[in-house]
């Protein structure tokens, strides 16, 4: 699988994350949850114009779908 949004990507695959497509504020935001390059999540639910749900370790995280848009993915 080539990088694409995580809007876009394939629920319940292990994904990495391989850039916040973003400016600083939202870097930082991500990176207080946990989610930075080369972290690995997996995409649980991802309606399409609502919130995305993601897996970060054993936690899970739940992200507006503008916030979701500027994280570039790809499978583990």
């Amino acid at each position: 699988m080539d990088a694409t949004f995580l809007t876009k990507a394939p629920i319940g695959k292990l994904l990495n994350i391989v850039c916040i497509d973003g400016g600083r504020a939202a870097r930082l935001r991500l990176a207080t949850m946990g989610l930075r390059e080369g972290t690995e999540i997996r995409l649980a639910h991802a309606p399409g114009n609502g919130p995305v749900v993601v897996e970060v370790g054993t936690g899970r995280l739940v992200l507006g779908s503008g916030m979701a848009e500027k994280i570039v993915v790809q499978a583990a």
